[in-house]
């Protein structure tokens, strides 16, 4: 026999109690879910936000280095070939050359008192030398230099290869035939030649040229996301090279100068405009304006503008 304290115990839950039960699990899992949601995307954000960081400190740092040593020819003096526009005592024919000729001795000559030049707001279909398509509206820099690294004793001059050998007060060009120098020659004073493009492909991919064994090398890609990259110059006011230069005296103006302006460059301001491919941002739609440039970032792009000026030490310093 069953008593009736124990048929009472044995009852179920009501309906209602089963439907009370179920909308709270409902709402708990929907709590859930929206958060690890809302994780997961702040998650995403910060990933893209960080790579982009990444990239742009990368980018400033390597165009940095390359940019500060613009100009530097070993123990020669860059001023000897200035004209009187700045130096006041040597007047060469100040002609800009161009980008993509063939080097040899006379044109680097020429082209040694232009230690950064370059291209501004590329018209669409513009190519570097033929080759690789840049994206228009955005700016192309070339810097030319010699390698901080001198030649060992008793190394060869490789086939190909331009090389300055620098004096204080003279220099000479050297083409690299794959043998030793002649005795004569103090090889601690060569240098390989170096001179570098710099520019923004059409596929938003941040490249370099480098002019290597007689031609311009395929391009390097440096950074993926970079969407655009634009370039001011900074040129003294004054004549004399040896006045002390602070950035709140320099001009900063975008190219296209003159042959002579292009020649008192001690300075250049570079703008790059990183996006991330995740569109799941919260930032709202705005516009960046910099460098005469006015863009508009759509609604939800993850993007990061990055600006520095970099001072060109071997002229900056004088």
């Amino acid at each position: 026999m069953i008593s009736g304290n124990h048929q009472k115990n044995c009852q179920g839950y009501t309906l209602i109690e089963l439907m009370i039960a179920a909308a709270l699990s409902i709402f708990i899992v929907s709590i859930l879910n929206s958060t690890l949601v809302k994780t997961a995307k702040f998650m995403e954000e910060i990933k893209a936000a960080g790579n982009l960081l990444q990239t742009g400190q990368y980018l400033v740092s390597f165009l940095g280095n390359e940019v500060s040593m613009a100009g530097f020819y070993g123990e020669f003096d860059r001023s000897a070939l200035l004209g009187s526009a700045i130096s006041g005592s040597v007047t060469p024919v100040a002609v800009l050359p161009d980008i993509c000729q063939t080097l040899n001795r006379p044109n680097i000559t020429q082209a040694m008192p232009y230690t950064v030049s370059g291209k501004n707001n590329v018209a669409k279909g513009y190519r570097i030398c033929g080759s690789d398509r840049v994206k228009p509206g955005t700016d192309v820099l070339i810097v030319r230099r010699v390698s901080g690294q001198k030649l060992n004793a008793k190394s060869k001059l490789k086939l190909g290869e331009l090389y300055v050998h620098s004096l204080a007060d003279n220099f000479d060009i050297l083409w690299g035939s794959g043998s030793i120098p002649p005795t004569e020659i103090n090889t601690v004073s060569i240098r390989q030649w170096q001179q570098t493009i710099y520019y923004l492909s059409v596929d938003n991919v941040f490249k370099r040229r480098r002019y290597l064994k007689g031609r311009y090398a395929p391009a390097e890609p440096l950074a993926e996301g970079v969407y655009d990259f634009q370039l001011e110059y900074g040129f003294r006011q004054t004549a004399a090279l040896e006045d002390c230069i602070l950035f709140n005296e320099l001009d900063f103006l975008a190219a296209p100068f003159s042959a002579p302006q292009w020649q008192q460059v001690v300075a250049v301001k570079v703008f790059l405009l990183l996006k991330d491919s995740w569109l799941g941002s919260e930032q709202p739609k705005t516009a960046l304006s910099y460098a005469d440039q006015q863009v508009e970032i759509a609604q939800g792009e993850t993007h990061k503008l990055l600006m520095t000026t970099i001072p060109i030490m071997n002229l900056f310093q004088r």
